[in-house]
């Protein structure tokens, strides 16, 4: 139903000020998640998944030298989401993304330098299709497991957000959501589908109960995996 602003309207409108009140600045942060690959001396034995978070060292302050999630502030012409969009292509050269939002933070005092309210999103990538950028703004990026989040410096509530996008993502794989497969190449074998799924729950999983699961979400292709000491693997895509 199109709306239509009457003269009264019109005429209150034009002696509002919204200067005249304070407002937030709002941000959109983002939780990149990529899975890579730990070394293993034997060749011929698949390497293990490490699941790993993108950070970035700010290079200014507040919290210099600490670490913080990728993103940026939201522009007057855009939607939030489109800034999280933004924020991830500039950053990783990533525009394909489907950002889930996580959570809203809006804790007063949160951000040293004023009120900011982030917007933070959950984005799943397949390590094949980032490279990351790095320059004056934020000179230092670097992908860090869970375990060394430990020790690492972490600005602003960046760690607790940082914990509240683990959570999510192991909804995710308790729920098997379409969003995990994004840590995946277009094809893969079980293997490394149940590989990813462990890494993620922190647990091993049943080869046999976890691959009749799965198949129903799957569909088989002609691509076989070789080299490894196993006979080759087939290897599949996610339905559409």
């Amino acid at each position: 139903m199109e709306y239509f602003l009457s003269e009264e309207e019109k005429a209150y409108l034009s002696k509002y000020h919204i200067t005249d009140y304070e407002r937030p600045s709002v941000a959109a942060d983002i939780a990149v998640f990529r899975v890579t690959e730990e070394a293993e001396k034997n060749r011929r034995k698949k390497k293990p998944k490490k699941l790993q978070i993108l950070l970035l060292r700010r290079a200014n302050y507040p919290f210099k030298d600490y670490y913080a999630l990728p993103g940026g502030f939201l522009r007057p012409e855009e939607r939030i989401e489109e800034t999280a969009k933004r924020e991830l292509k500039e950053e990783t050269s990533i525009d394909h993304a489907k950002p889930d939002l996580i959570g809203v933070y809006s804790e007063p005092g949160r951000d040293p330098r004023g009120w900011i309210i982030s917007n933070t999103f959950l984005v799943l990538i397949n390590k094949a299709d980032c490279m990351i950028r790095t320059d004056e703004e934020a000179w230092e990026a670097d992908w860090f497991s869970r375990e060394e989040l430990d020790d690492l410096p972490v600005a602003f509530d960046h760690r607790r957000i940082i914990e509240d996008a683990f959570r999510k993502l192991r909804y995710y794989a308790e729920h098997i959501d379409e969003q995990i497969f994004g840590l995946l190449p277009e094809t893969f074998t079980l293997t490394d589908l149940q590989q990813v799924f462990e890494e993620i729950l922190e647990t091993e999983l049943t080869k046999q109960n976890f691959r009749r699961k799965m198949l129903e979400y799957l569909e088989e292709t002609d691509e076989v995996e070789t080299g490894y000491s196993h006979r080759n693997s087939k290897k599949y895509r996610r339905k559409k």
